[in-house]
């Protein structure tokens, strides 16, 4: 089952009284703004989410909490400049994330240590200056990663990239 929003103005959202078989969430060109604390917490059956291009700058550091079938997560076109420390915690399952077309300048280690199946990275068209270390120190599964037109000052390599990363895209960064 879908569960599309396109075009459509909700400023909050809330998973009690969705619909319990949902496997997706689709919420685009919106007004989310902001998603609070437990957003989706009864929506279980979820495996992939997508709000994009939504508007949201925020989201509360337990907005995950409940989703351990999510697979994919995708929050590109958004405005989001920071993330809260430890949201993706409750996503052990994640493959898919993407992050593009945010206002992330610097990426922290503590983003992306508990996605552990992680596959698939997206933080193109962010404006990241710099990719410090440790970002991936806790994942084991080889992703690929795509960081575009972004002006990356910093980019550290370690031994662990080697085992990490498959496939590495920095087209259009100075």
């Amino acid at each position: 089952y879908t569960l599309s929003l396109h075009d459509a103005l909700p400023i909050s959202i809330y998973g009690q009284g969705a619909h319990a078989l949902s496997q997706q969430l689709k919420i685009e060109h919106s007004r989310l703004n902001s998603l609070p604390s437990k957003a989706l917490a009864n929506l279980h059956q979820l495996d992939e989410v997508r709000l994009t291009n939504a508007n949201i700058s925020e989201f509360a550091a337990d907005a995950f909490v409940g989703l351990d079938k999510l697979k994919i997560l995708d929050l590109h076109d958004n405005k989001l400049s920071t993330i809260p420390k430890g949201v993706f915690q409750p996503l052990r399952n994640l493959e898919v994330l993407d992050l593009g077309r945010n206002s992330l300048a610097k990426l922290q280690p503590v983003y992306f240590s508990d996605l552990a199946k992680l596959i698939s990275l997206n933080v193109s068209h962010n404006g990241l200056t710099e990719y410090p270390r440790g970002v991936f120190a806790r994942n084991t599964v080889r992703m690929k990663m795509g960081v575009f037109f972004d002006v990356i000052v910093i980019l550290y390599f370690s031994s662990k990239w080697n085992q990490v990363l498959r496939v590495l895209n920095l087209n259009g960064n100075l």
